[in-house]
């Protein structure tokens, strides 16, 4: 009589072929396959699942808390097995058979690697590749899907398509210059004389400073902003801040002084004027790159003469409709209001040409919006009646005509 596999099947159940010696012939070349070491542990597994499945039958058939038991102890012994198998594989193989199973499975997690690293490398040139699309022109983008449509179809590889595509936006940014520079878009009349090159001829001079005209400035809703009116109104700054402050009137960051308290008393501010007005004085702003705490220090100053002029009361009711209309302005808009209280009335403080362009931007500003849809004869009409009680010539009015016609286009 020939000798039984002594294996067990992967159902749990023995094996029924003839054996040689110990295994059958599907065992042994099994064995060989994934190593001693792994073969013995698929067996105890085998016979582990095997268990499971008879200890869950008995249950199905009596319902018993024995079976119960007996199949929760199956489960138990599978999910031990398991963890000691893990304890002994990491342990490493034992034998060359373990190894080239150990090998063959190392060698195909690389490849797995590297075919995921392969298409997150891909992914990202793809995704530099298609860009956002904004502020493109045509031709870029069309360049841009040509290289996209390389790269799906294989003509190219994502790196090689995305290279390709930044060498011709340089190549185009370098053509681009050379046709500028040729051809001269910079009008002479609009920016004056071109701009010379430097010494060693490779890079451009800086564009010399060129002086906003009138209409420029009152055109422009910030204008309290722009260099013209800041250099104007340091100066006017520098005038008032020579007014005599006594010590216990003039800011400082260790106390109030008796400024604060007397101006909102005195011109018996509104409670919202009053607190904006006190967070700007206590405030150690440098507005308009000037000392710390100026706003506070020229407020001193024009205090101080106020209390002095035979006009006080008149001035104060400017103090208090300058500092109420200040509720909601912007720092810069704070002190130029304050500053403006003394235009007119300090000697040598004279109203400059920025507060009437002030004016006139605020006429524009409150025109601009009945322009829309008017030919351009309404338009000039328009702006010369809105002009015309600002007391200015026909020559002195012109200009300013023609820029309020020029921004309705």
């Amino acid at each position: 009589m020939s000798a039984v596999c002594k294996a067990y099947t992967c159902k749990g159940t023995k094996c029924t072929k003839a054996a040689a010696e110990e295994y059958c012939t599907v065992h042994i070349n099994s064995m060989k396959m994934v190593g001693p070491m792994r073969f013995h542990q698929n067996q105890e597994r085998y016979i582990a699942r095997r268990d499971i499945v008879d200890a869950g039958n008995n249950y199905c058939n009596d319902r018993s808390p024995e079976s119960w038991t007996s199949m929760l102890v199956a489960n138990a012994i599978l999910e031990g097995t398991h963890n000691r198998h893990a304890v002994e594989r990491r342990m490493g193989p034992h034998t060359l058979a373990d190894q080239k199973s150990y090998e063959r499975l190392a060698s195909k997690l690389r490849r797995r690697k590297e075919l995921r690293e392969g298409l997150r490398e891909r992914e990202n040139f793809m995704y530099h590749l298609r860009g956002d699309g904004r502020d493109e022109e045509l031709n870029v983008r069309f360049e841009r899907a040509h290289y996209i449509r390389m790269a799906e179809t294989g003509e190219m590889t994502a790196r090689g398509a995305l290279n390709a595509f930044m060498a011709w936006r340089r190549a185009e940014a370098a053509r681009r210059d050379v046709w500028e520079d040729e051809h001269g878009e910079r009008e002479y009349e609009q920016f004056g004389p071109p701009i010379p090159r430097a010494v060693d001829g490779d890079h451009w001079l800086a564009e010399p400073p060129r002086e906003r005209t009138l209409a420029e400035i009152a055109a422009d809703n910030q204008n309290i902003h722009t260099t013209e009116v800041v250099k104007k109104f340091k100066d006017m700054v520098e005038l008032i801040r020579k007014i005599d402050v006594p010590e216990d009137y003039r800011w400082n960051m260790t106390k109030v002084s008796k400024t604060m308290p007397e101006v909102i008393a005195d011109c018996e501010l509104t409670p919202k004027a009053a607190w904006q007005f006190s967070s700007k004085y206590c405030a150690a702003d440098t507005i308009y790159d000037m000392e710390e705490g100026i706003f506070g220090k020229l407020m001193d100053s024009v205090w101080q003469h106020v209390k002095a002029s035979p006009e006080s009361a008149d001035l104060k009711k400017i103090v208090k409709e300058e500092l109420e209309m200040n509720i909601g302005m912007c720092a810069q808009g704070n002190i130029t209001r304050v500053a403006n209280i003394l235009v007119g009335i300090l000697d040598g403080l004279n109203p400059p040409e920025e507060s009437r362009i002030e004016k006139i931007a605020r006429a524009i500003a409150d025109l601009r919006p009945t322009l829309v849809g008017k030919t351009q004869v309404e338009i000039r009409l328009a702006a010369m009646k809105v002009l015309v009680p600002l007391r200015m010539t026909a020559e002195e009015m012109k200009p300013w005509v023609e820029a309020i016609a020029e921004l309705v286009e």
